[in-house]
């Protein structure tokens, strides 16, 4: 984890070097705690429950899923009241991510109440269909997963629990690189770039000479050449990004949020004084509309530039003003640039002209890249940054897995006799093996099921309110049916996987050693 951070803190941010990984005795003890705590907190109701039996009550299962049938409709309705004041307290309460992460906790755990109710309606009408599909062990599966609900509940919502996050984080991060693309394709409009070979953050900011730019726009095949400077100047509110570029051609109608008319005469605007500020800047800064401007420390003092758009922007998660380079000059005595977009002529061979411009930068120790190879390296480092979250999915999933494997383990021991009963009466072990496998393979695909529209709901939780109120940026969601599917396979071949143990567990006792009593 720290090695996958500290590659994303590299590519976005600032150079670091992490030789070791340290553990604190203070996180430690935060760990044991933990730890402690939730074992507490889980066997309080059945220790709770155990005290108050009567002992022949306790020998019947019966008894105890009479008692957990009686309180589903309690949950569900109770599911239903959390899921509602979640809903409601994401769209009330707009300026504290803490509360929306409290809230999506809420939402998460009112959709695991009502996992019983929707296992029994699954399961009755599950039970018909496998009986006429697979025989009278189908019904029989569908009905044992019904009738030990205090058992299956808890290992199908762990498992749903864990399913929905994948689909939810998976949603989010497939809808934020479709956006990074689409921006990419927008933004990225020049046939080569030429920049610094090693830069800090997500904008470079080494001074380079616009005579160069001038002696690379005279080379054969270059029709025009762009330059860009990246330089961090004062707000009211501390330090802003501030990009500046030569104004030549207009933006994508699609890069404007809003926008004070059609692209000309945005760019017109630009060139006029004007400038643009990235959707994350304007919500980090409050701005609503164009009626407001920009106030900015130049050399000349403070000065207040007319905003011309609000435009869709990922480079950084603080924001960007984007400024024509003439105003720049008029205001800042700086003369330098950061990088170069090289526009190539009609016709012209784009290896051919990245070889000149080589060979043109030779001795300066400047990069040129085609646009292809940007935006691949762009996507690179996108992919890079996910790559910690990648691992903690993978992780939520096997501890669900294993929360089944304990459910099913208990559910088998305490059916040990039913088992060995129909043993006794002719049920083979490859009957055994069929019924357990369906038992299993139906709690799984239940919990997929249900993860279905819980993954759903955080993907849009996490889309267009956690992401946007954290960083500012709006996101496309995209739902793809190949995620849903695949936590259906997931959750089915889990939950079949961990089906094996215990079945195998059974088969080696004896039947005559699992019918006696204690």
């Amino acid at each position: 984890a720290v090695e996958l951070v500290s590659a994303t803190i590299n590519d976005l941010y600032f150079s670091v070097a992490v030789q070791q990984v340290s553990l604190g005795a203070g996180t430690a003890a935060k760990g044991l705690l933990l730890g402690l705590l939730a074992a507490l907190l889980s066997a309080v109701p059945p220790a709770c429950e155990a005290a108050r039996a009567a002992p022949v009550t306790a020998m019947r299962r019966c008894s105890l899923e009479r008692g957990f049938r009686r309180w589903v409709p309690r949950l569900t309705l109770l599911g239903l009241a959390a899921v509602a004041l979640s809903g409601l307290a994401l769209l009330v309460i707009r300026n504290s991510l803490s509360w929306n992460l409290l809230s999506l906790l809420l939402l998460v755990l009112g959709l695991a109440l009502l996992v019983p109710g929707a296992t029994l309606l699954l399961m009755r009408a599950a039970a018909p269909m496998l009986r006429r599909l697979v025989g009278v062990q189908g019904g029989m599966a569908a009905r044992t997963v019904a009738n030990s609900l205090s058992r299956t509940a808890v290992a199908i919502a762990a498992l749903m629990v864990a399913l929905s996050v994948t689909i939810g984080v998976s949603v989010m991060i497939d809808s934020f690189r479709g956006t990074v693309e689409n921006w990419l394709d927008l933004t990225l409009q020049a046939d080569l770039y030429v920049a610094p070979p090693n830069f800090s953050g997500p904008r470079p900011s080494a001074g380079l000479s616009k005579e160069l730019a001038r002696a690379l726009e005279g080379l054969p095949g270059v029709e025009a050449v762009e330059t860009f400077h990246g330089v961090q100047v004062e707000g009211p509110q501390g330090p802003v990004q501030l990009s500046v570029a030569e104004i030549r051609r207009a933006r994508d109608s699609r890069l404007y949020r809003l926008a004070l008319g059609d692209p000309q005469q945005v760019w017109r605007a630009l060139q006029g004084g004007a400038v643009m500020v990235s959707e994350s800047f304007a919500y980090h800064q409050g701005i609503r509309g164009l009626d407001e401007g920009v106030r900015l420390f130049t050399d000349r003092g403070w000065q207040e530039f007319p905003l011309a758009a609000i435009y869709y922007d990922y480079a950084t998660d603080r924001g960007t003003v984007l400024m024509a380079d003439a105003t720049y000059r008029r205001y800042w005595d700086d003369q330098r640039i950061s990088s170069m977009g090289i526009y190539l002529q009609a016709g012209a061979e784009l290896a051919t002209v990245q070889e000149a411009v080589r060979a043109a930068l030779r001795g300066t120790g400047l990069r040129v890249q085609a646009n292809r190879a940007l935006r691949e390296q762009a996507l690179i480092i996108f992919d890079r940054t996910f790559a910690v979250t990648n691992a903690l999915r993978l992780l939520a999933v096997v501890v669900a897995l294993i929360g089944v494997l304990s459910a099913l383990l208990a559910l088998q021991f305490e059916r040990r006799r039913e088992l060995a009963t129909m043993q006794a009466l002719g049920l083979s072990a490859g009957g055994l093996w069929r019924l357990s496998l369906l038992e299993t393979g139906l709690m799984g695909i239940t919990a997929g099921l249900l993860s279905w529209p819980t993954g759903a709901a955080l993907a849009a939780v996490l889309i267009y309110v956690i992401n946007l109120r954290s960083f500012g940026w709006s996101l496309a969601m995209s739902l793809s049916p190949a995620i849903l599917l695949q936590a259906l396979l997931v959750g089915a071949l889990g939950s079949l996987l961990a089906a094996i143990y215990p079945t195998r567990r059974l088969l080696a006792e004896p039947v005559a050693a699992a019918l006696r009593g204690e």
